[in-house]
């Protein structure tokens, strides 16, 4: 592949191919090129491109599965990257040699909202930290005073109860 340079502005004489020569822009670049040996009747018959041509037979399978199901989908839910990623997702389940209505069954499961799971919070106790808003009278405490606190962390055996208190390291 060879880039020609034309000038700033300057287009090629044409663009496609011509004989064995292939011109084409790229990047905002035009480059050129020989022209490709293989045509689509050679890909589709040679034993050489079997495999190539049984990928493609997968993967027309799984995006006529994956249209089925995209076509359900209400309008405010129809985005092309899903349909992408269901598309993906039934030619993964079709290299595993899983069948059509399971697949199909997969691909409802992945359209389904994702039900808002309430997060459940616990009280967090942090031993040998002091509240936020700690004050000594009516001036906030200094660092070299807040360092002589510490805070301790009892739990209660018989229930469970977390009780907390803090103490002055002097205190005895």
């Amino acid at each position: 592949m060879a880039k020609i340079d034309l000038g700033e502005g300057v287009k090629p004489p044409f663009m496609g191919t011509i004989q064995h020569l292939c011109i084409y822009e790229m990047h905002g670049r035009y480059y050129i090129r020989l022209k490709s040996s293989l045509t689509g009747k050679r890909v589709k018959k040679d034993p050489a491109f079997r495999r190539t041509m049984e990928n493609a037979g997968l993967l027309a399978t799984a995006s006529k599965m994956a249209s089925g199901v995209y076509r359900q989908l209400p309008q405010e839910q129809k985005i092309h990257a899903f349909y992408r990623q269901l598309t993906g997702k039934a030619l993964l389940l079709l290299r595993a040699g899983m069948h059509h209505e399971v697949i199909i069954a997969e691909l409802l499961k992945m359209c389904q909202p994702a039900t808002a799971a309430k997060p459940i919070r616990k009280p967090v106790v942090r031993c040998n930290q002091l509240p936020a808003l700690w004050r000594y009278g009516n001036k906030a405490l200094s660092s070299k005073h807040r360092k002589k606190h510490v805070e301790h962390q009892y739990v209660s055996k018989q229930s469970g109860n977390r009780f907390i208190y803090t103490r002055r390291i002097d205190d005895t």
